[in-house]
C-alpha cells in the first residue's frame, strides 16, 4: 500500500513543478500595502463537489477548485515568506467540457496567482492550461504539457483535493 502512496505523492509533485516551472520576477519594492506584512493571507474557499454532474456543473467546479488549488498550494508551501497573494483566475471564454464515459473531461487556461514576498521581491507565473476528468467518485488533475496541449486526465490525470489551509 505504501507504494501507490509514493507513485501519487511523485505524480504531484511533479504536477507542482510543472504548473510552478517559469515562474520568475522579482521587483524591487516593499511587500504588502504600505510597507506592512500580513500575519493572515486570504484564500480562496475549496468548493464543494456539485451532487448532479452536468457539464456546466463540471465547468463551474473544476474553475472553483482550480482557483483554490493552486493559489493554496503555493501558500501552504510558503506561507512564512508571502506577503500578500493575487488568485489564479481561469479563463472560461475558451474553456472545453466533454463528457465521456468515464464522466466530464473539462479544460481551460490559467493566468496564475502573482505573490508578493516579505522581502519585497514579486513572482508572476504566467498562465498555464489545465484538464480536469470530475467523475461521481474521484477528480483527476492533469499537469501541462504544453500552453495549448494539457495532458488528458483520464491517461496522465493525479487524484488531487483542495489543500488545507
Amino acid at each position: 500500500m505504501a507504494e501507490p502512496a509514493i507513485v501519487r505523492l511523485t505524480a504531484v509533485a511533479v504536477a507542482v513543478l510543472l504548473v510552478f516551472a517559469g515562474c520568475s520576477g522579482a521587483t524591487d519594492g516593499v511587500a504588502g500595502t504600505d510597507g506592512e506584512t500580513r500575519d493572515t493571507l486570504d484564500l480562496p474557499p475549496c468548493p464543494d463537489r456539485p451532487d448532479t454532474l452536468t457539464g456546466a456543473a463540471a465547468l463551474q467546479y473544476a474553475t472553483a477548485f482550480e482557483e483554490a488549488y493552486v493559489t493554496r498550494l503555493r501558500i501552504r508551501d510558503r506561507r512564512d515568506e508571502i506577503a500578500s497573494v493575487s488568485n489564479a483566475s481561469v479563463r472560461t471564454d475558451e474553456a472545453v467540457v466533454r463528457e465521456t464515459d468515464e464522466g466530464w473531461v473539462v479544460r481551460f487556461g490559467v493566468s496564475s496567482p502573482t505573490w508578493e514576498y516579505r522581502d519585497g521581491s514579486h513572482a508572476d507565473c504566467g498562465g498555464y492550461t489545465t484538464a480536469y476528468l470530475i467523475t461521481d467518485q474521484q477528480v483527476l488533475r492533469a499537469g501541462t504539457t504544453g500552453p495549448d496541449n494539457p495532458a488528458d486526465p483520464r491517461e496522465n490525470g493525479t487524484a488531487v483535493e483542495c489543500p488545507p489551509s
